[in-house]
């Protein structure tokens, strides 16, 4: 009887889903300013395809809503299809307070980072301009994407 339980209980364990984690340090290293965490977000990151590194700059609450394989494949999936050329980061625009789209969640110390994304295309497809917010989280910026995978 108690082999069962133990097994229901590590069997319920290894289900749920992963929570998580708090962070020491900021995940883009020395990014202080939105605009660096931005620039390093995509320009390191995203264009280079350092998916891990990248979903750890995502907020906690999207990470979630989105497993770190999973984010890894859409990222990659997108970078096939388009990689990124060059980026232009643009200075922030500040909000008191703001919604995320995802989940109706309000956010305070809230910055949306313009950034133009070049992408390397067969086709010559002109640059876009792509707004990153991002919500202050202890001393770093965290990322919370208009769509998830």
């Amino acid at each position: 009887m108690w082999r069962m339980l133990l097994g229901i209980a590590l069997l319920g364990l290894a289900l749920r889903p992963p929570l998580a984690r708090a962070q020491d340090q900021c995940p883009a290293d020395d990014a202080t300013t939105p605009e660096d965490t931005a620039s390093v977000l995509v320009g390191d990151f995203l264009a280079n395809g350092e998916w891990d590194r990248a979903y750890e700059v995502l907020h906690p609450e999207a990470q979630l809503r989105v497993p770190r394989q999973v984010w890894a494949a859409a990222r990659q999936a997108a970078a096939i299809a388009a990689p990124v050329a060059d980026v232009e980061v643009f200075p922030a625009r500040t909000h008191p307070g703001w919604t995320w789209g995802i989940t109706g969640t309000s956010f305070t110390d809230v910055a949306e980072v313009p950034v133009r994304v070049t992408h390397a295309t067969p086709i010559s497809t002109p640059p876009r301009v792509e707004i990153i917010p991002l919500v202050k989280v202890g001393d770093c910026w965290r990322w919370l994407p208009q769509q998830l995978p």
